[in-house]
């Protein structure tokens, strides 16, 4: 069977050009994408849909996707209840009702979202605990105080006010008040500004402990307590049923809101405090129409809709023209569905933060961060995401036989949200540069490796992994410098590595550092160089490996005695850590006289070190530490180029 390639999922399998509105596919706005992605999670993680599944739903009946299916998943996800059953009874209704088509929403809302939220509304409500928090300014209805509007039922207030008033007598009691604190074990006063200062959980606890109080007269007030807390839950579990129903009325809108909330989608209403259960309603039907004339925050594409970016005022290009929503509503009618999943496109990872592997095509994407979540579920935790979003990237290249997205992706993280603002925010992207050199597989395989930079008694105290400080475009150099220093003064073991290894991965990683930092001084702009200039890389680097392994068989011929071999490449090293080229050449040279090695071999060697070493200012020492690291040990490199 052929393996899939990705740019066999341009067009669907309905056969509709890539315009198609209802396609499901990246736009180029990663953040767009960001939510596109974040969508398929969620469809995925609640209905068990894959990326090909999504497509195929939509394709045939977007309606039902967007304003059935989506909408009770999205609220699903919210309420962090794992109600089967009333999914269960979700899907077989929108099965059944597809030919309602947008009005669907409705009685998904009325029937199923609002269920979803029974517990939470009814545990917010009984958490009040005093009359007075029914009304603004703290005051009563009798101190011209008003209730307000998501605490508006006479009833309820009614049953707060009694349960208060059992609490306060009974902890008028300083006998009773005393042993209720032994029970509680709180350090807390108990009376505090003339009202009671029990909290839910109290209550609770009284009522799981009852059996602990011998004073009948205590365990009665308890008792009646609990009673009247029931006597309140109870009623609030039946009001509620009048939302089920459709009965409610619109002066008690606010009292019957859907309690969510968050911090980074303040701005849609259905999240705002003051918005009651039919304007969340008309809100969520209004976002997914995509109408933009409905509310001002849905008009604008900027930091009230997204943290990653500026507010409208910070724009650069604010002054030319304004940067709206209605235009990207032609292409991505569903826009806003994405944008509120934005946060479903991050993987969490404890100790790093919350991660999105970005590429320019879904495809590609979805593959890569469904492996990450894989890979971080069954790895070790200490284990870096750059390093499980690589082995991610690599398998799917592998698998899908593509490979031109690479040069096109980006790592973003976040570590927390606050109100306001994403709180370390980074961004690692893969330049072609790079992207063309890690693609090829010996070279590749050869930097993927840790090597220690600190270590004591053979013991490794601190690894820095090539090819993550490669990716993000700092210097090698430093890194292989510390490591050949470790061997030599015999920090770390040679036999815990063969040393054929080591020579092979000191002579890839070091040419590699050295032609990228010479590809970077290259001043040749838009000529034929330029252009041809990343495939010769290649070459070049295998040239110079080619080169570079014989000059390490040779040196390492010459000086046969270990001893002699230590000796010199401590002075060697030396040479290169104080920036002295011509010191590094003579001590060779040195060595080349006393040994007067065969005329072929000194021809070999010579010629390294003046075309790689004496005529080269910007990468000497990167060749010249290959040398050093040829005086390691003995012997020639494992499996060394010919």
């Amino acid at each position: 069977m052929s393996k899939p390639r990705i740019e066999e999922h341009v067009n669907q399998k309905s056969g509709k050009s890539s315009n198609n509105p209802n396609q499901l596919q990246f736009t180029g706005n990663w953040f767009i994408d960001a939510g596109i992605l974040g969508f398929v999670n969620l469809m995925e993680e609640v209905y068990g849909w894959d990326l090909e599944k999504l497509r195929e739903r939509i394709s045939e009946e977007p309606e039902v996707v967007y304003y059935g299916y989506f909408p009770f998943a999205y609220f699903y996800n919210l309420s962090k209840k794992d109600k089967k059953e009333l999914k269960t009874e979700a899907i077989s209704f929108i099965e059944k009702n597809k030919g309602l088509g947008k009005k669907i929403l409705e009685e998904i809302w009325w029937k199923f979202i609002t269920e979803l939220f029974r517990e939470t509304w009814v545990e917010k409500k009984l958490e009040i605990m005093h009359e007075s928090e029914c009304y603004k300014g703290g005051k009563v209805k009798d101190a011209r105080g008003k209730v307000k509007s998501q605490y508006a039922d006479d009833g309820y207030i009614n049953l707060v006010r009694d349960r208060e008033e059992l609490i306060g007598n009974i902890l008028k009691n300083n006998n009773f008040k005393e042993k209720i604190k032994e029970v509680l074990g709180k350090r807390k006063e108990f009376i505090k500004e003339g009202s009671h200062n029990l909290e839910i959980d109290d209550i609770r606890c009284l009522e799981e402990n009852l059996g602990n109080f011998t004073d009948d007269d205590l365990r009665k007030e308890i008792e009646n307590i609990v009673r009247k807390h029931k006597e309140l839950e109870n009623y609030l579990n039946r009001i509620w049923d009048v939302v089920k129903s459709k009965n409610v009325s619109k002066d008690k809108s606010v009292f019957y809101r859907i309690p969510i909330d968050s911090s980074f989608f303040k701005n849609y209403l259905f999240f705002n405090n003051s918005k009651g259960i039919f304007e969340q309603l008309e809100d969520l039907k209004n976002l997914l129409d995509g109408d933009t004339s409905y509310s001002d925050y849905l008009s604008k594409i900027d930091k009230t809709i997204s943290k990653f970016l500026p507010s409208d005022k910070e724009f650069p290009n604010i002054s030319y023209t304004k940067f709206r929503a209605e235009t990207i509503l032609k292409d991505v009618p569903y826009l806003f569905v994405y944008l509120i999943n934005f946060l479903n496109a991050f993987v969490n990872v404890r100790g790093i933060g919350n991660v999105f592997f970005y590429s320019n095509d879904l495809d590609f994407t979805y593959r890569i961060n469904k492996k990450i979540k894989v890979y971080i579920k069954d790895s070790d935790k200490n284990l870096k995401i750059l390093r499980l979003t690589w082995q991610a990237i690599i398998d799917t290249l592998v698998e899908t036989e593509t490979t031109w997205v690479l040069e096109n992706m980006y790592l973003i993280r976040y570590k927390s949200l606050s109100q306001q603002d994403l709180i370390g925010v980074e961004y690692i992207g893969i330049l072609k540069l790079q992207a063309s050199i890690i693609l090829d597989d010996t070279i590749r395989d050869t930097i993927n490796r840790n090597i220690a930079v600190k270590a004591s008694n053979g013991k490794i105290e601190q690894q820095v992994w090539l090819l993550e400080e490669f990716i993000k475009q700092k210097p090698l150099l430093p890194h292989l410098i510390n490591n050949i220093h470790l061997y030599l003064a015999e920090r770390l073991n040679l036999s815990e590595e063969s040393v054929g290894r080591i020579k092979r991965r000191m002579v890839y990683a070091s040419i590699v550092d050295a032609k990228v930092r010479e590809f970077g001084h290259d001043n040749r702009l838009f000529g034929d160089y330029f252009f041809n200039s990343y495939r010769q890389l290649l070459s070049e680097i295998k040239d110079d490996a080619i080169k570079a392994f014989g000059a390490v068989r040779t040196i390492s011929e010459i000086l046969e005695d270990s001893d002699e071999r230590k000796s010199y490449a401590n002075l060697l090293l030396s040479a290169i850590r104080r920036d002295n080229k011509h010191r590094f050449v003579n001590t060779v040279l040195k060595a080349l006289v006393e040994k007067k090695g065969e005329e072929k071999v000194v021809k070999t060697l010579m010629s390294f070190i003046f075309d790689k070493i004496l005529s080269n200012d910007l990468s000497w020492k990167n060749y010249a530490l290959i040398l050093v690291a040829g005086l390691l040990g003995g012997g020639e490199a494992d499996g060394e180029e010919e």
